[in-house]
């Protein structure tokens, strides 16, 4: 798996609020590492959120 490839996996878990100590550490310095996957997390993150924002309201489960 290439660093993009891992990158975007672990990414995925973090805004699915799935991801593990462990993982949140690689997740960090992959980011540290490269300037390009802080602007891919940033665009994904936009993404995610416009897509949030226009899903129909989920109804409780009681």
């Amino acid at each position: 798996m290439s660093s993009d490839e891992r990158f975007i996996e672990l990414w995925n878990y973090h805004l699915e609020g799935e991801l593990e100590e462990a993982d949140a550490a690689e997740l960090r310095r992959l980011l540290a590492q490269d300037d390009r996957l802080v602007q891919l997390a940033a665009d994904s993150y936009r993404t995610h959120r416009l897509l949030g924002l226009m899903a129909p309201p989920r109804k409780n489960r009681t």
